[in-house]
């Protein structure tokens, strides 16, 4: 629940997002959504995915304030940030 959604939508704890993406190009190959909302959700995971567009891209894009978009921003600047741990930055 560190998500700015959380803040004003309480979130349960089983409920999780991962943004499935290759470590060497960021590019994004698939989401994995489980909870209430997953339904609400899985429509920007796919756009992405069907753009082909990379993590970079989904941190640079400009959600609305508090939507499920900035759920995705947060799983994208984890990605980055763990794939800066990977290649040793």
């Amino acid at each position: 629940s560190e998500t700015v959604k959380a803040c004003v939508q309480p979130r349960p704890d089983d409920e999780f997002l991962k943004i499935v993406y290759l470590k060497t190009s960021g590019s994004i190959l698939g989401v994995h959504i489980f909870g209430k909302d997953a339904s609400e959700m899985i429509n920007h995971g796919a756009a992405f995915v069907n753009r082909g567009q990379t993590i970079w891209d989904v941190i640079h894009s400009i959600p609305p304030a508090v939507t499920y978009d900035e759920v995705f921003l947060r799983a994208a600047r984890r990605a980055c940030y763990s794939m800066a741990q990977f290649s040793g930055e």
